[in-house]
């Protein structure tokens, strides 16, 4: 009998544990949405290992400007010095927008036209004359320099078109950068113009945001630094 009433003892603490457990769980999410979630408690090895998987790690690199990141010069580059439209950009193109899942889905092709527009984020960093275009979903990547002079832009010194240079009008409203072509003979038909301008580019601050990934690295944001303003 006394064994009995243990077994059944046991498995009421146990129960109670589990629930307990659970239920810290997710007060440590619901709280998450309103700050950082509490340290777990050292003395609790399963709760602090379950919470370490609901943190936010950043994992993109923080640093200054590297002569490693520049691309090859086949026209001279600018100075490395802050243009007017220097920022952190992003946006989001959805499946549909590009033909649905028949015809938009990415893929990562070494002999397709460069800067096809992707579904999914693409991001485009823009800091001292350097640009850096992502497309994540596909892993198209392109950069080369930029010049400014008051609402025009050239780029170049892209290796997709590496003898060519873009030139375009950029507009911004709010945290909203345009581009409208002027000329760009980029042999790749129109890609290049259509991607830049296929939508708006949304400023953002993943400095202080704890982005998790941004190519090629967060420029800038060292120590209590938050990089290029948008």
């Amino acid at each position: 009998m006394e064994a009995h009433i243990s077994r059944g003892a046991l498995g009421v603490a146990v129960a109670v544990a589990l629930a307990a457990f659970v239920g810290g769980l997710s007060l440590g999410t619901t709280s998450g949405a309103s700050g950082p979630p509490a340290s777990p408690s050292p003395s609790s090895a399963e709760a602090g290992s379950a919470l370490s998987h609901l943190r936010y790690r950043a994992t993109t690199p923080r640093m200054p400007y590297d002569e490693a990141l520049e691309s090859f010069d086949y026209h001279p580059a600018p100075p490395l010095v802050e243009t007017p439209i220097d920022g952190y950009y992003m946006r989001i193109v959805e499946l549909d927008e590009v033909g649905g899942p028949h015809w938009g889905l990415p893929f990562h092709c070494r002999r397709c036209p460069a800067f096809r527009v992707d579904p999914g984020v693409e991001t485009l960093l823009l800091y001292r004359g350097r640009y850096w275009l992502e497309h994540q979903m596909s892993g198209f990547r392109a950069y080369g320099h930029y010049e400014v002079r008051g609402d025009r832009i050239t780029i170049f010194n892209d290796p997709h078109c590496s003898q060519v240079r873009g030139r375009y009008r950029w507009s911004r409203t709010g945290t909203a950068l345009s581009f409208q072509v002027i000329e760009d003979v980029c042999p790749f038909e129109d890609e290049r113009p259509d991607d830049l301008m296929f939508s708006s580019w949304i400023a953002v601050r993943p400095c202080r945001s704890g982005i998790q990934y941004w190519w090629p690295a967060l420029i800038g944001c060292r120590g209590g630094e938050s990089g290029v303003q948008p």
